[in-house]
């Protein structure tokens, strides 16, 4: 896959302005420490693949219309898309593995999360959708697509 997950030209140019880059890596230990302290929640290897290249991320919104719903304007701080435990564990039947949180959609209107599949899903008012697999998640949150689109 290339540098920047084959995404079209204005995702990459979104995603840049918000402060991406090929390559780029944080360490997410910081918000693993944190999230198990405070929450009792042990992150796994999709979640830190995924904050290593996104975390730390705040991207507005990017426009009006997107392919099939409006784009989401969205964060990838960890602790912004905790949910309460008893939520998690009634989410777990329809995920692969544990779900851990990644960020939030709209201000906090929403919560993202990442199962051990990788699979990265939006949670509003206790309803499960499924955004996209690793990067493809964050192409269509940019793009307004759902998944398969």
């Amino acid at each position: 896959m290339s540098a920047s997950h084959g995404w079209p030209e204005p995702v990459v140019a979104h995603l840049t302005a918000a402060g991406w880059y090929p390559g780029r890596a944080v360490d997410p230990s910081e918000w693993a420490a944190l999230l198990l302290e405070h929450y009792e929640l042990r992150i796994h290897d999709a979640a830190i693949r995924f904050l290593t290249e996104f975390g730390g991320l705040d991207v507005p919104k990017a426009g009006p219309q997107g392919v099939d719903v409006a784009p989401a304007a969205f964060t990838t701080y960890p602790r912004r898309g905790v949910l309460r435990r008893e939520t998690l564990a009634a989410l777990r039947p329809q995920v692969t593995g544990e779900l851990y949180p990644i960020g939030d959609v709209s201000g906090g209107n929403s919560k993202l999360l990442v199962d051990e599949a990788s699979t990265v899903y939006l949670i509003f008012a206790s309803q499960l959708r499924r955004v996209g697999v690793g990067a493809d998640a964050i192409a269509n949150l940019v793009l307004g697509r759902r998944p398969g689109s």
